[in-house]
């Protein structure tokens, strides 16, 4: 039975190390070019946004939206009806504002954050009325 305890203790660790280093828990995800030096403005209301740099020409979104903590499965067609999605992509300039409509209480409360790849050189502008920002 000692046996099994450093065993089930180093495979504790890795279940909970691992979330650390997988993949971004997303809604879903869009890519798009940017030319450098490029301009990526972020807006939202009731989410973070979290900043991470790249070495690619690209910027990509991941969209996390969560509804009473539980992360939903939907595409950006569904989101624009629960919220007002604004996306403007130029050569240097990225730019996405979402607003969500007004909730009528606390069961339909839905929390949309970002995590956004920017390539490195990218001037950042993150604004959100009720997260964090992180970089």
């Amino acid at each position: 039975m000692k046996r099994f305890i450093p065993l089930l203790l180093a495979l504790s660790a890795i279940l909970l190390v691992q979330p650390l280093f997988g993949e971004t828990e997303h809604s879903f995800v869009k890519e798009f070019d940017l030319n450098t030096p490029s301009n990526v403005e972020i807006r939202t209301s009731g989410g973070f946004i979290r900043a991470e740099g790249s070495n690619t020409g690209k910027a990509t979104v991941y969209f996390v939206v969560k509804k009473r903590g539980n992360l939903l499965d939907i595409t950006l067609e569904e989101l624009r009806e629960i919220a007002d999605v604004e996306i403007e992509n130029s050569s240097n300039r990225l730019y996405i504002s979402v607003r969500k409509r007004n909730s009528w209480g606390w069961r339909d409360n839905v929390n949309i954050s970002f995590v956004v790849q920017a390539p490195r050189n990218s001037s950042l502008d993150l604004n959100t009325s009720g997260g964090s920002i992180s970089a």
